[in-house]
């Protein structure tokens, strides 16, 4: 029975491990999440599905996980480690650099948690203590590519924000960190990965227990973005012509004090991608998230097939039309 178990075991982490190097975390996040509650018991199988989730914006849920196996296996590099950058992503800074120098208190040789707190000063614009654990990293292992390559973007970053005007500088630590910044973070990445995979009643309690312990609301969260797939002019005026019928439908059923008119001006003039939610304010009645989805579905439609000015009066799919043609 135990070796049954065992094969079970290593057949799921291997189907979690292929996903997740597919770039389908949210898969992964539903075989592990049942494994789980199988074998609640064994570390890993938290562990990997820490990862999954985290990988998929969930970073609420993904420390949770992080802890669960650090109880389990204490003392354990590679968990304090995903422990400490999860608390990093959710603004813990202090508590998940404690954890990522106790992780390379364990192993002194791992250059990923030097270079996760590099990243973590970096963010704050603490250029000297992040270069310090960078080098760190780098010396090392001297060669890796992935260390390289993220010093020479820091060093280039950090070179782009000196040629800044102090004044800018200033501007730019005040925009670029705080728990604005941070949301706007996961909310790009929870768009990302949920917009494209569908949705299920699992996929919903993951999103809606994320957004809850987020404080984020989820009529911000998910439309599609999938503009500039196998577009032609005829594909992109016939899309033009069903948006504004199903706009129509909406505008009449939610009885809405915008136009269709109204609508266009709004997206056509638009100074940033905030523009959508002022759009949906005026149709958000208290609705499920599967409604709201369909809603921001439409909203997200006129806005990748109707007109923008600072596009020279063009869509962003006809845009991108003209690019893949160039």
């Amino acid at each position: 029975m135990e070796m049954e178990i065992n094969e079970k075991l290593k057949k799921q982490i291997l189907a979690a491990d292929s996903l997740l190097n597919k770039n389908k975390p949210l898969e992964a996040v539903l075989i592990l999440k049942e494994m789980t509650k199988e074998f609640p018991d064994f570390p890993y199988l938290h562990y990997l599905l820490g990862i999954a989730r985290t990988k998929c914006g969930l970073f609420h849920l993904g420390k949770r996980d992080f802890e669960k196996a650090d109880k389990l296996d204490p003392n354990n590099s590679e968990n304090l480690r995903s422990l400490g950058w999860a608390k990093i992503m959710l603004g813990e800074a202090e508590d998940g650099r404690n954890d990522l120098r106790c992780s390379i208190n364990l192993n002194l040789t791992n250059p990923l948690p030097y270079l996760d707190l590099a990243k973590s000063y970096f963010d704050c614009f603490d250029f000297d203590e992040a270069f310090a654990w960078y080098d760190r990293a780098k010396a090392l292992n001297p060669k890796d590519k992935f260390i390289l390559e993220n010093y020479r973007f820091a060093e280039e970053m950090r070179n782009s924000f000196f040629n800044l005007s102090k004044k800018d500088q200033e501007m730019a630590k005040k925009e670029d960190t705080g728990p604005k910044m941070r949301k706007e973070t996961q909310l790009f990445i929870l768009r990302r990965v949920f917009s494209d995979e569908g949705f299920n009643e699992n996929k919903i309690s993951e999103l809606k227990e994320e957004l809850d312990l987020s404080g984020l609301s989820d009529k911000m969260l998910i439309y599609r973005d999938d503009i500039g797939k196998n577009e032609t002019k005829e594909s992109i005026y016939k899309k033009q012509t069903e948006t504004e019928k199903r706009l129509s439908a909406l505008i009449k059923e939610s009885k809405s004090k915008l136009t269709i008119d109204n609508i266009k001006e709004i997206i056509y003039r638009e100074k940033d991608h905030h523009e959508l939610d002022k759009i949906l304010t005026e149709f958000d009645c208290g609705q499920d998230l599967k409604e709201i989805n369909i809603i921001l579905q439409i909203i997200n439609d006129a806005w990748n097939y109707f007109p923008h000015k600072c596009l020279g009066g063009l869509s962003p799919a006809e845009k991108i039309l003209e690019h893949q043609k160039k």
